[in-house]
């Protein structure tokens, strides 16, 4: 089933659209749209469970959408 989700932050070096970017889905998830981690990175990730991913994501771009969330009251 499809969400409708709201961009909460992006990369501000991405351009006009793409990612890395933190969106919010209408029954409160947080998702996170960004270049998946090299082999060798996810290799060392623990407790990696299947159909779970890693992504590279610029801590600023977290703190941007943390403050979205908290000023939206979504959270």
């Amino acid at each position: 089933m499809s969400m409708k989700t709201v961009q909460l932050a992006k990369d501000d070096a991405s351009g006009n659209g793409g990612c890395p970017s933190v969106h919010m889905r209408e029954d409160g998830m947080a998702v996170v749209q960004a270049p998946e981690v090299d082999a060798d990175t996810f290799a060392g990730l623990p407790n990696v469970l299947p159909g779970e991913r890693a992504v590279y994501i610029k801590p600023d771009v977290i703190l941007r959408a943390a403050d979205e969330i908290r000023k939206r009251g979504l959270g």
